[in-house]
């Protein structure tokens, strides 16, 4: 009652930010519930960002770590690191945890289909659901970005002339 079934659509825009008005509460737990089980992913960043750190510091040849900024290189490796968590931190998604992306993807799709929603459930359920695959695009992921890490430490290191492995 009260609804015009020949009534024109809203633009898409207006469509969209009356949606994200609706389903804000739920948006907001939704992505309270992503963020806590991303937890485990982001500990791992910080233990990559250990190794990293390390092995910066072993290919320039410069382990001396009672000293870290006693040259230019030390200060050079720092600023790298910090730029490498920086781009770490901003693509934790790329690495997040198979099963809870698709959960959360489900959700947000529900949303944007309008359909009813129950986020635990329906995280949950869509989580078992979808775990051997998202396991499996997990690992990739995981092993590509390490390996891409990787390089980038050791062309940064074979690049730079004032430290290096050939240097």
């Amino acid at each position: 009652k009260g609804v015009n079934p020949n009534e024109p659509q809203k633009r898409a825009f207006f469509r969209y930010i009356e949606l994200l008005w609706r389903k804000r509460f739920k948006l907001i737990s939704s992505n309270l519930l992503y963020f806590l089980t991303n937890i485990p992913v982001i500990l791992v960043t910080i233990a990559i960002y250990v190794l990293f750190t390390a092995l910066m510091f072993t290919l320039s040849g410069t382990a001396d770590t009672e000293s870290w900024f006693g040259n230019a290189a030390n200060a050079d490796i720092f600023y790298i690191s910090m730029v490498f968590i920086v781009v770490v931190f901003t693509s934790i998604p790329i690495f997040s945890v198979g099963p809870f992306q698709a959960g959360f993807t489900y959700l947000l799709k529900s949303f944007v289909k309008e359909e009813p929603v129950f986020l635990w459930t329906d995280f949950t359920t869509k989580s078992r659901s979808n775990k051997k695959l998202s396991i499996k695009v997990s690992i990739i992921n995981g092993l590509i970005g390490f390996l891409l890490m990787l390089d980038t430490v050791v062309y940064l290191r074979i690049s730079s002339d004032t430290t290096g492995i050939f240097s």
